[in-house]
């Protein structure tokens, strides 16, 4: 416990080194008791606090600390400091949050869009039609945006396919369900 009590106060350290090093040891412990630690403190007003809490949490990869993850992500206060956040999220079971990831990879910045990108790309989603067609909408409403990035054809085309993607294994999980319950 007290060791615990320790490494919090480093992870909460202005120098960096220290903070990751802390951040390493937490993560290397596990455990519910760090998860406990660990979570609250993503919403420190220092993103270099949240960047370690984060970077010990994706280390851990325990899928709880993913709602808490989202929710810092999505903070108004967080929106210009939230990539190492996203980049946590990689590690995490993420198949409930398709279109939040769909918005990230078109609005959020460079760092943001790359790690939703790979979330997209990699992850399996549980999804409805309703999500894949706001989704496409999304899509169509950024294709018309005046301020777009400059690869956005590219942007465009990965998000596209990752959404066409997650809709034909949709398609093919509820196609194997019903066969199940036929047979």
């Amino acid at each position: 416990m007290r060791q615990l009590a320790r490494l919090k106060k480093q992870l909460l350290s202005r120098n960096w080194d220290v903070s990751l090093a802390a951040s390493d040891r937490l993560a290397a412990m596990g455990g519910d008791e760090v998860l406990n630690v660990l979570i609250p403190m993503l919403k420190s007003r220092r993103p270099s606090v949240r960047n370690s809490v984060a970077l010990a949490l994706r280390e851990i990869g325990d899928s709880r600390a993913a709602a808490s993850l989202m929710e810092a992500v999505r903070n108004p206060k967080n929106r210009h400091f939230n990539g190492t956040l996203v980049y946590a999220l990689e590690t995490h079971n993420c198949n409930h949050l398709f279109f939040p990831m769909v918005k990230l990879a078109l609005y959020g910045d460079y760092e943001v869009q790359c790690h939703a990108l790979i979330i997209l790309s990699e992850q399996k989603f549980m999804t409805t039609p309703k999500e894949i067609e706001r989704a496409r909408q999304l899509i169509k409403k950024y294709r018309k945006r005046k301020n777009k990035c400059k690869g956005y054809t590219l942007l465009l085309s990965e998000v596209s396919r990752y959404v066409s993607r997650i809709e034909r294994e949709m398609a093919n999980t509820k196609h194997a369900l019903n066969s199940r319950r036929s047979t």
